[in-house]
């Protein structure tokens, strides 16, 4: 484990194995706890967008999309960057979740969304108990209790989400205490799930000008 600092956020980066053990401690617990993915749209707005920071801030696992993001912020071996480019956690998760015949709910702002979403996982880990699919409207200031009464009335073991950070942000700022499961999973809607880019040339050169760029981007960030 290493700690990160990013845009005045202090950032715990965790091995597979760590995060997994994480994992474990949140489906016994009462409590909700966020688990969130990084990619570099998040860090572009995050910049600029304090509710970006304010989800990031307050979540208890996170881990990044891309090797490159971690490199920037902070070191990346062979080994973890094999484990981020792989979607080695999102894997063994989905994996531990269906193993263990623990069930998942999916919120998405569509029908089409959740579908989507429910496809992408399934091609990373068949077999997912999905026990409830709940359409809410993050964006449009949406009453969360018949939401949330509806998801707790299942009581899944674990809610993802595939939606705009800033808006989930606001929305678990209202919600969240009232919400009767242990593990929120948000993927940020910009970043694909089950596509695993293949390395090679061009790819290093677009992950190095965005390496610099966000190099840049988090030097000229000042903190209000």
């Amino acid at each position: 484990m290493q700690n990160v600092t990013m845009l005045g956020i202090k950032l715990q980066d965790r091995s597979v194995e760590e995060s997994l053990g994480c994992t474990s401690r949140f489906l016994r617990s009462s409590a909700l706890d966020v688990i969130t993915y990084i990619d570099y749209e998040i860090i572009r707005r995050a910049v600029t967008d304090v509710g970006i920071r304010n989800l990031l801030r307050s979540s208890a696992v996170t881990e990044w999309s891309d090797s490159y993001l971690l490199e920037t912020v902070g070191t990346c071996d062979r080994e973890r960057a094999t484990q981020i480019d792989e979607r080695i956690f999102l894997r063994d998760v989905l994996n531990t979740m269906t193993d263990g015949g623990r069930t998942i709910a999916l919120v998405g702002e569509s029908d089409e969304a959740i579908d989507r979403l429910e496809a992408q996982l399934s091609d990373i880990a068949p077999g997912l108990n999905i026990a409830h699919r709940q359409i809410i409207l993050f964006g449009e200031g949406s009453a969360p209790e018949d939401e949330i009464n509806s998801i707790n009335r299942i009581a899944p073991a674990m809610i993802i989400s595939h939606t705009d950070y800033h808006d989930l942000s606001e929305w678990l700022g209202t919600a969240s205490s009232m919400i009767n499961v242990g593990i929120w999973l948000a993927l940020p809607d910009t970043m694909p799930i089950s596509g695993i880019r293949a390395k090679g040339v061009m790819t290093g050169i677009c992950d190095f000008v965005r390496s610099r760029v966000l190099r840049i981007r988090l030097d000229r960030y000042k903190e209000v």
